[in-house]
């Protein structure tokens, strides 16, 4: 049997959340907790595509300070192969700094990525040998433009997702989006991407074909609090939402892209593989975490029949 394997090529950032114990009162500090824990959406689909049982190395940039050796620490005994990452010594690891409302849900972040420039063309083809050894590469626009054009055209052969982080990044592949097999955007994304502003079931349709039409083979539309919207050349539909109380929701988003990219290597329909991701992406909100440490395949499909996830095709 051919070995399940993926490349993920992107952010690894230590992630430091403020949760606030009341509501947030601006220009004021308040009780709270604040917890430190791996992040960068690069090493969050990479730690659960490993513990979903997938071969994975994770091309990422690191400083060569406390922070660093705690993600490589941590890379180290979750399984993900850093062999091929940059250690550096002038630059600090990535620092994202997040803050809570009391809801749970994100209220403002600051990021400090300076260190992922580092992981440019120069870089990219000393690796070249790597890169081709794997047919599935994943890639996160914490990348700069150069980077994911370079590597978007130079390995025009492989299976590609890509992972747009936020609306504000998305400028950097809207011109090259048809080369990415599978693209995860959420509506503003998607609506940056597209230039079509969502307000009703057709917009999605006139989005599906404009990225079908620019040459992406697989859309995955998030819609928050409605579920998410699936479409390829033959099908398309809705993912019903799930009400939970989530611990956090940074990081779901990051399990959503890999539950997509597992699905993918067993051949799962665009249907199925909404499915399977919404599933990998609650796990993650009742954990609090990017990465449910019990999450497995298995523990993914009991999600899915305890809450009832299914598809409607439209």
């Amino acid at each position: 049997m051919t070995e399940k394997k993926a490349l993920v090529i992107g952010a690894s950032i230590i992630d430091l959340t403020g949760s606030p114990d009341e509501e947030l009162i601006y220009g004021d500090s308040c009780n709270g907790k604040i917890h430190v824990s791996h992040g960068g959406v690069g090493r969050n689909i990479a730690e659960n595509l490993c513990r979903l049982g997938i071969s994975t190395d994770l091309m990422t940039a690191l400083g060569n300070d406390l922070f660093g050796k705690k993600i490589q620490f941590d890379c180290s005994n979750i399984g993900i192969n850093l062999r091929s990452s940059i250690i550096d010594d002038n630059l600090a690891t990535s620092v994202y700094l997040l803050v809570n409302n009391h809801f749970g849900d994100i209220e403002f972040g600051i990021s400090d990525t300076e260190v992922i420039r580092l992981i440019d063309k120069n870089y990219i083809e000393h690796n070249s040998k790597l890169i081709s050894s794997f047919n599935t590469i994943i890639l996160d626009t914490n990348l700069s433009k150069e980077t994911l054009n370079f590597i978007s055209e130079t390995y025009a052969d492989k299976t590609m997702f890509l992972d747009l982080v936020t609306r504000q990044k998305t400028h950097k592949v809207k011109d090259i989006i048809g080369r990415f097999y599978a693209i995860k955007p959420n509506i503003g994304e998607a609506e940056e991407l597209t230039g079509i502003k969502f307000e009703q079931q057709e917009d999605l349709l006139r989005m599906r074909d404009y990225f079908l039409k620019a040459g992406t083979k697989k859309i995955y539309i998030s819609i928050g609090k409605n579920g998410s919207f699936y479409a390829d050349s033959e099908e398309c539909g809705f993912v019903n939402a799930v009400s939970v109380i989530p611990k956090s929701t940074s990081g779901a988003g990051d399990s959503y892209t890999a539950g997509l990219v597992f699905a993918y290597l067993n051949q799962q329909s665009s249907a199925e593989s909404a499915i399977f991701a919404t599933g990998a992406a609650i796990a993650s909100l009742l954990h609090g975490s990017a990465a449910n440490p019990k999450l497995s395949e298995n523990f993914i499909k009991e999600i899915i029949t305890k809450y009832n996830i299914c598809s409607q095709n439209i």
